[in-house]
């Protein structure tokens, strides 16, 4: 009975809605959708402007250093590019979790740029090569470093992880009696007059 009602509500609400949106009643507008680069691997101006727009100033401009040599290898870069600057809410993360997102950016931004200048030395004239074989190298240093941090931060979250599930276990083992009872009466239907 109770989901008839419930099905009834539903239904007459869609039925309001629908009515007033067609009556002349304001409608919400349309949400924003994020650009993605096209699938068949062209980027438009606009795309591409977008896409830089979000990346930081000395990515940004290893890539166009890039665009210079290597327009194909660029487009490649800067769809990659898209995907390490894809937002995601942090809100309901704890600490931990927003550490590890945070350094898994920096992991991906970091690679990028590497990879940027990979392709620059790739081009690069013989007196040049060998500063930007220097500076790869520092930055490969420094993305060691961080591929690490991250591992010592998701150890860190399987060990909470696996803390809370041990408590949960023995929580469990103490109240099985109880445990059992609910299910069976769920099961059973014998809990209608004990529902919240």
């Amino acid at each position: 009975m109770n989901k008839i009602i419930f099905c009834s509500f539903i239904f007459i609400s869609v039925l309001i809605f629908v009515s007033s949106s067609a009556y002349g009643q304001e409608t919400l507008p349309e949400p924003v959708t994020p650009m993605l680069p096209s699938w068949d691997g062209s980027i438009d101006e606009k795309e591409e402007a977008w896409l830089l727009e979000k990346l930081p100033p000395e990515l940004k401009a290893d890539l166009l250093k890039v665009k210079e040599v290597d327009p194909e290898q660029y487009t490649e870069l800067l769809r990659d590019a898209h995907f390490v600057h894809h937002d995601i809410y942090t809100g309901f993360m704890d600490k931990l979790e927003r550490e590890f997102h945070k350094s898994e950016r920096k992991i991906d931004e970091l690679d990028l740029h590497t990879k940027a200048m990979g392709i620059q030395y790739q081009h690069a004239s013989q007196s040049d090569k060998q500063t930007l074989k220097g500076e790869i190298r520092s930055k490969l240093g420094i993305l060691f470093d961080l591929k690490e941090k991250k591992r010592e931060v998701e150890i860190q979250m399987l060990e909470k992880e696996l803390a809370q599930l041990k408590e949960s276990l023995i929580v469990r083992k103490k109240n099985k009696d109880d445990i059992i009872l609910r299910r069976l009466s769920e099961l059973t239907g014998t809990d209608e007059y004990l529902d919240w």
